[in-house]
């Protein structure tokens, strides 16, 4: 959790630092936010995975499990600017699909 959310805070060079109580909690507030909705398109995306793997006819190994967390982040651009198509979203029914496992370069 703690690696997650120094990786979010970067454009204040990792700095908590608001001159005012309120102007803190409002920062951490955010921060948490943030924290909050990836852990849960992670643990979304990663359940999804996982019921794909087992429809697939692939063997899921319980202890395996165990390796995995919802607070990965490397996928996570923290740079730059995000566009969403809302339109589209709105549109949507259910996940957007998942990568092909051979599409990804390693």
């Amino acid at each position: 959790m703690h690696s997650l959310k120094a990786h979010l805070i970067v454009a204040n060079r990792g700095i908590i630092g608001r001159k005012s109580d309120e102007g803190l909690q409002h920062q951490m507030q955010c921060l948490n936010l943030l924290t909050n909705a990836i852990i849960v398109w992670n643990s979304v995306y990663m359940a999804e995975v996982l019921r794909q793997l087992k429809q697939g006819g692939y063997s899921v190994d319980a202890n395996n499990l165990r390796y995995i967390w919802p607070t990965r982040f490397k996928h996570i651009n923290v740079y730059g600017r995000y566009q969403f198509n809302l339109e589209e979203a709105r549109s949507r029914k259910g996940l957007r699909a998942l990568r092909d496992p051979d599409d990804i370069d390693p």
